[in-house]
């Protein structure tokens, strides 16, 4: 029988609304509802509140999205809030209400799931390579990891671990070992409200071993130990580096949700009702509520999202909100502007200045070239290298260039334009 995607996708959020609760209350916190909203409340600074797949009634989502902020903030321990969503709604209402409240959009989760039924292909795996499942959580302890800095597939697996005697027949915890070193590991969770799904989270393999095999080999030995245990499907939300490898090992795409986060800045100073406002109505492109606010902005100050104005127009696809504030004199931005499909004022933007071209951004840690590496975009990338952008500029937390972003990321028609502009970069440089 083939897989029915949309009682996967439900699946997947039944699933992963075990695990977060799973989590809170291993930590010593709850699971509440508010008018719809499925959240949970850990009571640990480590772990971020979590909002589930939340449906909004008309008309008073505001409200209550103001009611579990205040429970979060009254709690005053957690590092954080996110918001999960089985499809890609940041321009809807919920998203609205979020970015006005101090969330900022985040990555898309990729929600994907294994028909267990189905046959498929491995891939060739290292000589050496052993995958066992773990059950002692010195396992994962590593000199390196001694360092809050340390790898953090390990400590997202000794964390996990820990769910591993909490919840036994619930939770497996999985290492891969190479030559008797530990490389990767992944979890594995049964949720026993939901028959015959599984969960997989936390694939991870050292940086220095990808891309040999190991994270197919460890998650194919995760799903077989679902369908000994009786499980049908596993299901999992893919982050952009991870959904190139589930496909090799028999998942197919679901559906893209979104992700939205909310970082300890903004829960400790939350948003003035003013910023609400002016927020919502940049993100609706509501004009007259923008004419209409009763004290003058600051047009260019991020917003408690962390996003200036004119990014949160961009975001929201509002040109009409993004001119009104470049009326008033805010600055441009040359992502908002091609967001918004502005191409030519971008051009002319960049013939006319090219100060930041290069520069790092202190949110991503990327410059603007790195940014068009990840959206996989050939025609912003060209725009910018023809304005002069540096093509062999690094990001502050790889160290990388745009080049090793585009080689790492697969985007062969990037690599081309980059690995040529290098070139041309390093004769210039030598001439």
């Amino acid at each position: 029988m083939a897989l029915n995607r949309a009682r996967a996708l439900h699946g997947a959020a039944l699933a992963h609304r075990a695990w977060f609760a799973l989590g809170a209350r291993h930590s010593g916190g709850d699971i509440y509802r508010e008018s719809g909203i499925w959240w949970t409340l850990p009571a640990s600074g480590a772990l971020t509140a979590t909002l589930a797949f939340p449906w909004l009634r008309p008309g008073a989502g505001g409200a209550a999205l103001d009611a579990i902020l205040r429970g979060i903030r009254a709690q005053g321990r957690v590092r954080g809030a996110s918001c999960w969503t089985l499809r890609p709604e940041h321009r809807t209402e919920l998203g609205v209400l979020l970015v006005a409240r101090g969330f900022e959009v985040g990555w898309q989760a990729h929600w994907m799931a294994r028909d267990l039924s189905a046959p498929y292909a491995l891939r060739r795996t290292p000589t050496g390579l052993e995958i066992a499942q773990v059950e002692d959580v010195r396992t994962w302890d590593h000199r390196e990891d001694a360092h809050p800095d340390g790898p953090e597939w390990r400590r997202t697996a000794r964390v996990n671990q820990e769910l591993v005697a909490l919840r036994p027949q619930q939770v497996w915890e999985f290492g891969a070992f190479l030559d008797g070193e530990a490389v990767g590991g992944t979890t594995l969770f049964v949720p026993p409200e939901l028959p015959g799904v599984a969960l997989l989270n936390d694939v991870g393999v050292a940086p220095e071993q990808r891309r040999r095999g190991i994270g197919s080999a460890i998650t194919d030995v995760a799903c077989s130990h679902a369908r000994a245990l009786g499980c049908r499907m596993v299901v999992l939300n893919a982050t952009p580096d991870g959904e190139r490898l589930y496909p090799h090992v028999g998942f197919v795409s679901l559906s893209r949700g979104q992700t939205w986060w909310m970082h300890r800045p903004a829960l400790e100073t939350p948003p003035t009702p003013d910023q609400v406002r002016f927020t919502e109505a940049l993100a609706r492109g509501d004009l007259p509520a923008l004419e209409s606010l009763p004290d003058d902005p600051d047009l260019d100050a991020p917003l408690p999202s962390g996003s200036t104005p004119l990014q949160v127009a961009a975001t929201f696809g509002q040109s009409d909100a993004a001119g009104w504030l470049l009326d008033r004199g805010a600055r441009f931005d040359v992502l908002a502007g091609w967001d918004l499909g502005w191409r030519e004022r971008v051009a002319e933007q960049l013939r006319r200045s090219t100060e930041g071209i290069s520069a790092v951004a202190p949110r991503s840690g990327a410059t603007l070239l790195h940014e068009a590496v990840l959206r996989n975009d050939l025609a912003l990338l060209r725009t910018l290298l023809a304005a002069g952008a540096d093509p062999t500029v690094q990001d502050s937390t790889h160290h990388a260039t745009p080049l090793g972003w585009a080689r790492f990321m697969g985007r062969a028609d990037l690599v081309e334009l980059l690995e040529r502009a290098e070139w041309d970069h390093r004769r210039d440089e030598r001439e």
